[in-house]
């Protein structure tokens, strides 16, 4: 959001203030590693389909703060996404892309229409249902779909602004590839997300960052200004 944007580029405005020239950021690293809650569905559902029910119901029992909906909610909408996902990859046996998702090019990668159409043969390898593993079409699509690509402009306009360097290490190509060649009980158990990345950083991060449950993105107190700040000239 337009917010969040602000925020965000006012953060690179003050390391540069500061004398920063090199910023470390986590971009990628939810899309990657199966960091939003919203990735809990397809894991479900691919543990539904390969007949791992006692771990299915275990992941819909998971914590809280990921799972959001009781465990009969999201099992029966993991098996909705499951049905769904099967459904497509029928309907799209050649590996051509769906008029959704050729949108979602052309929004996302800045691409023209008459591009993503005349190319369209070229885009199955992002954005095609062809990939077997729910889960990891889920990842895949966040990387190369929607959100990650809008989220990788606004970060590389902002630190252009301001003249500083921004690195993103969790999109090195060889972690990426890294991640995609291993198993996705990896990402998830029980429930709990990132759990490759928990388990590497066991040792290195203190355990009430590392485990923690509760997950927010760069929140920016936009009601508050509307309501307080800003109200007397919204209102004008």
């Amino acid at each position: 959001s337009p917010p969040n944007v602000f925020a965000s580029n006012e953060v690179v405005r003050l390391a540069k203030r500061e004398g920063v020239v090199v910023l470390l950021n986590g971009q990628g690293a939810d899309e990657l590693l199966g960091g939003y809650s919203k990735f809990l569905l397809p894991y479900v559902a691919q543990l539904l389909r390969r007949g791992h029910l006692l771990r299915a119901l275990s992941a819909a029992r998971g914590r809280k703060p990921l799972r959001k909906k009781g465990p009969a909610a999201l099992l029966t909408e993991s098996l909705r996404y499951w049905l769904r996902a099967g459904a497509a990859s029928a309907s799209m046996g050649d590996g051509r892309s769906s008029k959704k998702e050729r949108q979602q090019a052309v929004v996302n990668l800045c691409l023209s229409e008459d591009f993503v159409t005349a190319t369209e043969d070229e885009l199955p390898e992002r954005f095609s249902s062809k990939m077997s593993d729910m889960f990891k079409r889920r990842l895949h699509v966040a990387l190369f779909g929607f959100h990650l690509p809008h989220y990788l402009r606004i970060e590389d306009r902002n630190s252009m602004e301001h003249s500083i360097e921004s690195r993103l290490p969790f999109l090195d190509h060889r972690i990426a590839e890294f991640a995609f060649s291993l198993p996705s009980d990896l990402f998830m158990q029980g429930g709990t997300n990132k759990v490759l990345l928990r388990e590497c950083m066991a040792g290195i991060l203190p355990d009430a960052v590392r485990l923690r449950t509760d997950k927010f993105g760069f929140p920016v107190p936009f009601q508050r200004w509307i309501m307080e700040r800003l109200y007397g000239q919204i209102r004008e």
